[in-house]
This record gives structure tokens, sequence and C-alpha cells, in this order.
């Protein structure tokens, strides 16, 4: 049991930036544009909620890939990608993050549901609960939208509280 409680400890930033970076360097690898594409998709909340400026540029670097070289388009992506992740999320960041997903998900809400995934933006903010408790309020509805889309999200994956035992402990 001390190895499962042992594997589901929490990831420190720094776990998650290393994490980022060098999934990022099997990108380059494949050096394909498609793949730079799937990468910044999928990284794009944790890219957020570290630096709004940053990624916009980045998004920018990948969606004008057709005006420059792949090989300098990687070095640019890589160096931006690198200055985003300088900065610490902030709770001010998170919230931007949970109103982007409430964005996604929110046209198959009820306006009730609406109003509970609203409340936990605002129970964050004012500090009220934790941001690993806001997602894993958010995670079922996730599943439940099926939405792909925003599961398959690193912010998801590193942030939500890991829970292995669960799964041999049901």
């Amino acid at each position: 049991m001390n190895a499962i409680h042992n594997k589901t400890q929490k990831l420190s930033e720094n776990d998650i930036k290393r994490y980022i970076v060098k999934e990022f360097e099997k990108i380059k690898r494949k050096n394909t544009i498609e793949r730079i594409a799937r990468f910044q998709t999928m990284n794009r909340y944790m890219i957020m909620a570290h630096d709004q400026s940053e990624l916009e540029v980045l998004e920018r670097i990948v969606t004008s890939y057709k005006k420059t070289r792949l090989s300098c388009m990687l070095f640019q992506y890589e160096d931006h990608l690198k200055k985003a992740l300088e900065k610490e999320p902030t709770r001010k960041t998170h919230s931007n993050v949970i109103m982007h997903t409430f964005t996604d998900l929110s046209e198959d809400f009820s306006p009730i549901k609406r109003e509970e995934y609203l409340s936990l933006s605002s129970q964050y903010k004012l500090e009220e609960i934790s941001l690993k408790q806001v997602l894993a309020k958010i995670e079922p509805i996730i599943c439940r939208a099926d939405s792909t889309y925003l599961a398959s999200h690193t912010y998801f994956l590193l942030y939500l509280e890991p829970r292995l035992k669960d799964l041999f402990y049901i």
C-alpha cells in the first residue's frame, strides 16, 4: 500500500513544468506541425494558468506555421513556452482557466448546473475551496459531457488529485 500511496503524492509546480518541457522535447523530435498543434491544444489550459499573454503568443506561432520554417517555429515556440512556465500560476489565473472550462462545457448545462459551476468558481476565488476540490467536482461533469477535448488536457491530468488507490479499493 505504501508504494501506491507514494505514487499518488501531489505533483509540485516544478514537477509539472519539467513534465511539460519533457513532453515538448518529444514533440520536437517528431518534427511535424500536427504534433505541435496537438501539444498546444492539450496544454492550452496549463499554459493559460501560467501566463495568458504567452499563451496568445504561442497560439499565434502555431497558427502562422505556413509563414516560417518549422525549425524556426519550434525554436520560437520553445522559447515562449519556457517563458510562460517561468510564471507561477495564481488563484486568479486558475480562476480564469476554470471560467474557460465553463465556457467549453456550459452549452449543455441546465440553469441549475450553470449556477453550481459558477458557485464553484466563486468559492475558489474567495479561497473557500482548493483547486483540487474544484477540479474534483468538475471532472465528473467533463465525463458526463463526454468532453474528450477537456479530459485530454494536461491541466486536469496534472492538477487533479491522483486517485490510484481508488482503483484498487473500490
